[in-house]
């Protein structure tokens, strides 16, 4: 599942003028990328489409949120330098999440806690034995840099710790939009090779950093967000770029329409 700075960024365009107050809201995006890094890992070094859905609603004070996330690769990705998670069998739908999460702010301060499904529903590639699950918590702080820390825990295939800590900030350069400077580094423990088939990174410790930059133009209730991403890379996992060739530093870029609307009056 991917709620990235970038989401975050063009959800809070779009609900900036919306008054303080318990509300349901839907969400929806549609991204096109240039290539598809899950916590710096290349899943696809070609060109993915990915799409999500959520709901959330006010729940004792909080807020209960779900959706369902997407990953489609548009063509057959089987030339030698290609990375697919399809095994080049065609444009397809390669990896569903599932998730759910309770949030209670204080203050400028939100604490929450989630559920994380990944399923990859293809007979080669990245099949069913690789479905795993994991809980996760997240503080976050509104304010200068709105930094945010969340630890997810794998509690089916690995078993392991993985956490992300990140910060973002809203610049205004232009006057009819904002650009987003963002900046996110993870870490890893338990994911590695010892004792378990469905490891994810090579050694514990510093897995990436993620350095983006993105532009939310809004209009209404819809957000098309240009963004562009480097990926420094430490742990050897997140350093390959192609089969047999490894970079210390990847790219991609991509766009996203964000799509938002209220289901209930804001409480006077």
């Amino acid at each position: 599942m991917r709620r990235s700075l970038l989401a975050a960024a063009s959800l809070a365009a779009l609900f900036a003028a919306t008054p303080a107050a318990a509300q349901a809201t839907v969400t929806g995006n549609l991204a096109l990328n240039s290539a598809y890094f899950w916590r710096g890992i290349t899943f696809s070094n070609r060109s993915v489409v990915q799409g999500d859905v959520s709901l959330a609603v006010p729940v004792l004070g909080g807020s209960l949120a779900g959706g369902a996330w997407a990953n489609y690769e548009p063509g057959t990705y089987a030339y030698p330098r290609d990375i697919s998670m399809n095994a080049a069998d065609g444009p397809d739908i390669t990896e569903v999440d599932l998730w759910a999460e309770y949030g209670y702010d204080f203050g400028a301060t939100t604490l929450a806690a989630g559920v994380l499904a990944f399923r990859f529903p293809n007979e080669n590639g990245f099949t069913d034995d690789l479905n795993t699950t994991e809980l996760y918590g997240r503080l976050s702080v509104e304010g200068p840099l709105s930094p945010s820390l969340t630890i997810y825990r794998d509690v089916d295939k690995v078993i392991g710790t993985y956490a992300e800590g990140s910060v973002s900030q809203s610049v205004n350069v232009f006057e009819w939009t904002t650009v987003t400077l963002g900046a996110l580094a993870g870490a890893s423990w338990g994911h590695t090779p010892e004792g378990f088939d469905n490891a994810n990174f090579a050694r514990d410790g510093l897995t990436h950093v993620d350095l983006s930059v993105s532009v939310p133009l809004t209009s209404g209730r819809a957000a098309i967000t240009p963004t562009a991403h480097v990926v420094l890379g430490s742990d050897p996992v997140t350093r390959i770029t192609e089969p047999d060739k490894e970079s210390g530093v990847k790219a991609w870029v991509g766009v996203r329409v964000t799509w938002g609307a209220m289901l209930s009056r804001p409480a006077d």
